[in-house]
């Protein structure tokens, strides 16, 4: 939906983010596959053939914590205060696309809100994020989440009456 506005290095990152959530059970199942198709379709780039990054990092979540978080910073880095919002709205759809929520997703959900909160804190005087804004001033991301949510619903929706056509 929003993915076509990062510029190609994030375009890259956020690639990165969606495998390392498809594989964070180990597995690509085939509703993952299609999601991750939808991105590159959306993004303009090929889908990958190997998940050797992604699969690493995974392993390291689970062998060397430390490590872990530094690729994850590392890929965070890519993105613009702008994008970790588009990021962090359009990863829901591959995170609930396997109906769980690994532990590996919980982590790279909570450290983007952390990054989102950190960038917006130096907009907060101004109105850049009042979209995202309650009426005492916090921003909202639980609405970003449940829009994603809502998405995905009228996605799977949208297959099911296209079957019955």
């Amino acid at each position: 939906m929003f993915l076509n506005q990062l510029k190609d290095d994030s375009k890259k990152a956020f690639l990165d983010l969606a495998l390392i959530c498809a594989k964070a059970d180990e597995n690509l199942d085939n509703k993952e596959a299609e999601i991750l198709e939808i991105y590159c379709n959306e993004m303009g780039i090929a889908k990958p053939t190997k998940t050797y990054k992604a699969d690493y990092i995974v392993d390291l979540y689970k062998n060397d914590i430390e490590k872990y978080k530094q690729e994850l910073t590392d890929i965070f880095n890519n993105f613009t205060p702008k994008e970790l919002i588009i990021v962090y709205f359009e990863l829901f759809a591959m995170i609930y696309a396997d109906n769980s929520f690994d532990e590996i997703e919980k982590d790279i959900i909570l450290k983007l809100e952390k990054k989102i909160l950190e960038s917006a804190a130096s907009y907060i005087s101004s109105n850049t994020l009042n979209l995202f804004r309650g009426a005492g001033g916090e921003v909202l991301l639980p609405v970003l989440e449940n829009s994603a949510r809502a998405l995905v619903s009228q996605m799977n929706m949208l297959k099911l009456i296209k079957k019955d056509i």
